[in-house]
């Protein structure tokens, strides 16, 4: 299911991948047991894509949905090790892993709760795997007085030079308890357009007032007042 040529988005909770994927149906494929397979919010292998980067070789990302179910959560563990031990081209896996790291990840809730997922840990000190971090808040799941990070993106030491400029973002809360996980394989210079940026030293000028009150209109959206200001 593509929105268009540079956003893709895919199942429940699944997270975007932006940066013109391609499908690849004769990717290898990730075998889950079945048991797993029949649970709700399971790991899912949705789809393979692979970024065609010029003079690289493929890399291949996928999304992962995981059980809140800890028993069967640790078969999932298990899968995952052994697709990184696997694979030694470029990859990501990026989703919702239902386990928080450290107890930095979490916050509230039952204190006997706040240690990390020590089958998370091992999968990403055997699988020599990074967590990639994200450029946005620190909490991708709420619910009542309990915060915690249960959503990221996770890659081997091929995709760093692979995608050298791999963003990750929680983007907003939209009617649930999940952030949806926006994961950018282009860099923010290539992208056309600039984030705008307000600089301090302005507010020294003395027409600078003037011209925000000449060109800034209330009732007109962000977008349009800013190219306003532009000319």
């Amino acid at each position: 299911m593509y929105g268009h040529n540079t956003d893709f988005c895919l199942g429940k909770k699944a997270p975007l991948l932006e940066g013109e994927p391609v499908v690849n149906r004769k990717a290898d494929k990730l075998v889950i047991p079945k048991r797993i397979e029949e649970e709700d919010f399971s790991l899912c292998m949705l789809v393979e894509h692979r970024q065609q980067r010029r003079g690289k070789s493929e890399g291949l990302a996928r999304e992962t949905i995981t059980t809140p179910q800890v028993a069967v959560r640790r078969e999932l563990w298990h899968v995952l090790n052994s697709f990184a031990e696997s694979i030694s081209e470029p990859w990501i896996v990026a989703g919702a892993f239902n386990s928080i790291l450290d107890g930095s990840k979490r916050i509230g809730g039952m204190i006997t709760m706040c240690r990390g997922c020590k089958w998370f840990e091992s999968l990403l000190f055997n699988g020599g795997l990074r967590d990639l971090g994200a450029c946005s808040p620190k909490f991708t799941w709420s619910r009542g007085n309990l915060s915690q990070r249960l959503d990221r993106a996770i890659s081997n030491s091929a995709w760093d030079s692979f995608v050298p400029h791999c963003l990750v973002y929680y983007l907003h809360l939209l009617k649930s308890d999940n952030r949806p996980l926006l994961v950018s394989f282009t860099p923010e210079h290539q992208r056309g357009t600039k984030p705008f940026r307000f600089i301090l030293g302005w507010l020294l000028y003395a027409e600078f007032k003037a011209l925000v009150g000449e060109n800034w209109i209330n009732e007109v959206e962000v977008r349009m007042n800013w190219r306003n200001l532009k000319r």
